[in-house]
């Protein structure tokens, strides 16, 4: 025994001369880890592979698959106090990790993009913030090119229309925007203003935090932004801020209404504050169609994608020697409905609507937890030589808007109508993007472009209806599942979606006593 003892101090000894910085307690936990008792183990003792399948290649499924496979091959682990500790390369791939991502469309799930006239046109999921830390250093990480220039000029200023008048047009000047909003409407914006930095800050802060949360509820009691997502916008606004009706109805409501298609008196205060954050300058896009952030981050982790539909997640009995229920994921292909095949994983995340899929759970997974209804969204590609300013009841020889948002009028046939990022096509008119409640008919179309041709025509469940809630789906359904969309009952964006996926990394991380990157 004590020349076993000697041989061991000998081994850690040696160990710190090649590897100096290895901290003493991490080469313990990833001595437990590998023990032979680690239910990731062939009967042999030798480890196996841990089986991780993926349902959705959306931003959510593919980031998830991305920050997975940045935790299992780094070498590079944070402890609980973010103190950063150096594993030999051998320890840094004590658990091979073996992903497959499901995906029934398309890679990019709702960041789809089209092409016209040899140009890309994104369709859903538009722009990135300068704020959104996640995607930003994906995007550094993948070395990916930004487009600029989505947000307007003063040469193309934004309009908002109430249905009679333009409420508000932008000038050449910013301070001359500020002054006529505080002219109309006083103390309003300043309180705005005040009010979303405070939210935004709280919010950033987020990114600081190294533990994961549990469930979305905890989130926001972390970061004390609860109060924003079991109250309208209208509540906040009115009662907690002290802004006045007039000014949510006729400037805040064209932010969100563009982005989320839904009114200040109904959408909760949360998610209206982020579509207002989104309606600042130094917005971009990926070149070639946001849905290349998708296909580079499930590159990056060495995944294997599969076009087949998962329809039915199975919890299997689980073995007297096991610490974790296996799962089996049944798949059905779009394109041949009678190849069915059976997959077998430890860990499952969905990363896509529940609400909007044909799946199915045995009966032995609890899925008694709330849903949300999605909104139907009307989007038109069209290319004209201008919007005609009648239609807006402007004088006809005026210069023709090229960027309408619209403020509160639940009446309106659209949302928002603005020259798209794409610019003109090569026959020199401009191509315009719709947003619109309904079906948008020959007669309005006639009425509101002046010699157009529509493009495209899609509607689709674009995002949740966002009306306030404090209760939300669970992160972890079940022992070995995870919930992507989760998070997205209390906002949809593509930057949430890879904040909540880079959670449920780690907690999958957690799961099995993997320390984690400080990813």
């Amino acid at each position: 025994m004590k020349r076993y003892n000697i041989l061991i101090l000998i081994l850690i000894f040696y160990i710190y001369l090649v590897y100096g910085n290895v901290n003493v307690d991490t080469l313990h936990n990833v001595n437990q880890d590998i023990a032979i008792n680690n239910p990731w183990t062939h009967p042999n003792g030798t480890l196996r592979s841990i089986r991780i399948g993926i349902v959705g290649a959306g931003i959510g499924g593919s980031s998830c698959a991305y920050y997975l496979n940045k935790i299992f091959n780094s070498s590079v682990l944070s402890d609980h106090n973010g103190q950063k500790n150096h594993l030999n390369p051998h320890q840094s791939s004590v658990y091979p990790l073996d992903i497959t991502i499901f995906e029934r469309e398309r890679i990019g799930g709702r960041a789809r993009s089209i092409i016209i006239d040899n140009g890309n046109v994104e369709l859903g999921a538009s722009i990135v913030h300068p704020l959104n830390e996640n995607i930003n250093q994906i995007v550094k990480d993948l070395g990916l090119e930004k487009v600029y220039g989505i947000a307007s000029t003063k040469e193309e200023p934004y309009n908002i229309w109430n249905g009679n008048e333009m409420v508000f047009t932008e000038s050449q000047f910013s301070f001359i925007d500020k002054i006529k909003l505080l002219v109309n409407y006083y103390w309003d914006p300043i309180r705005f203003k005040n009010s979303r930095d405070d939210i935004v800050q709280k919010f950033l802060s987020s990114y600081h935090r190294k533990e994961p949360f549990h469930t979305v509820e905890e989130f926001f009691q972390n970061i004390n932004l609860s109060m924003t997502t079991n109250q309208t916008a209208k509540q906040f606004f009115v009662d907690d801020v002290g802004i006045s009706e007039n000014f949510i109805q006729d400037i805040l409501s064209a932010a969100i209404r563009v982005n989320y298609n839904q009114n200040y008196d109904q959408i909760s205060a949360f998610a209206a504050l982020i579509a207002l954050v989104g309606s600042e300058d130094g917005l971009y896009s990926i070149k070639g169609g946001n849905y290349q952030m998708a296909k580079s981050m499930i590159e990056n982790s060495k995944s294997t994608t599969i076009h087949a539909e998962v329809r039915k997640i199975e919890k299997m009995d689980t073995p007297k020697d096991a610490h974790h229920p296996l799962y089996k994921v049944h798949t059905q292909n779009p394109a041949h409905p009678l190849l069915l095949d059976e997959h077998e994983f430890d860990f499952v995340v969905i990363a896509a609507p529940i609400e909007l899929s044909y799946l199915e759970f045995s009966s032995n997974i609890n899925t008694d937890f709330p849903k949300r209804d999605y909104k139907n969204v009307f989007v038109y590609l069209i290319s004209a030589e201008n919007l005609q300013p009648q239609f807006f009841n402007l004088p006809p020889n005026s210069k023709p808007p090229l960027h309408v948002l619209t403020s509160h009028n639940t009446s309106l046939p659209f949302f928002s109508v603005s020259k798209n990022p794409r610019g003109y096509l090569d026959d020199g008119r401009a191509l315009y993007k719709i947003f619109a409640p309904l079906y948008l008919g020959k007669d309005l179309l006639d009425s509101l472009f002046n010699n157009y041709t529509v493009h495209f025509q899609h509607v689709w469940s674009a995002y949740p209806i966002l009306t306030p809630t404090d209760k939300f789906p669970p992160i972890n359904i079940d022992s070995g599942i995870f919930y992507v969309n989760s998070f997205e009952h209390a906002v949809s964006t593509m930057e949430t979606e890879t904040l909540s996926a880079k959670n449920i990394a780690k907690l999958i991380a957690k799961a099995i006593k993997r320390p984690y990157v400080d990813i």
